[in-house]
């Protein structure tokens, strides 16, 4: 059962120890993770790059779409969390992503239970997660992407 915490963690238990080596990711793709959460933020890019992604991280999504309206980056992946102070939250962020970036996969995360999908094929990693949800998840919504283009 997802957390319903103010401020979830994003892993739960050992597993955010455990040796990446189990779950490995597509080395050379880029996911940027968006969280307001400091240790979550660090906790998860440290995750996705002991499984072999690059992982710049983002504060909030202003932030994180001046990084992709740059231009300077290769981005494959957006991992979200849905509440992000900023005036706009990860869903609205997602569909600007969508938008703009359409080539981007867009994986969202909470560690709140009521938050549901607001587009069809969009999935939500709930926290606390493990290792290998995140692994997976990630995976999974990199496949489905690459499947849909």
């Amino acid at each position: 059962m997802p957390s319903t915490s103010a401020t979830p963690s994003a892993f739960s238990g050992a597993d955010a120890t455990e040796p990446a080596s189990r779950h490995q990711g597509e080395t050379g793709r880029s996911v940027l993770v968006v969280d307001d959460d400091d240790l979550v933020r660090s906790g998860v890019t440290r995750s996705l790059t002991r499984l072999g992604y690059s992982a710049p991280s983002a504060t909030g999504p202003a932030e994180a779409l001046a990084f992709l309206r740059s231009g300077k980056h290769c981005i494959d992946l957006l991992f979200t969390d849905i509440r992000v102070p900023g005036g706009i939250d990860g869903f609205e962020l997602a569909r600007i992503v969508r938008q703009e970036f359409p080539r981007i996969a867009i994986l969202l995360t909470t560690g709140f239970a009521g938050s549901r999908p607001k587009d069809p094929g969009t999935r939500i990693l709930y926290k606390p997660y493990k290792l290998a949800e995140l692994a997976a998840a990630v995976r999974e919504t990199l496949a489905a992407r690459a499947h849909a283009s």
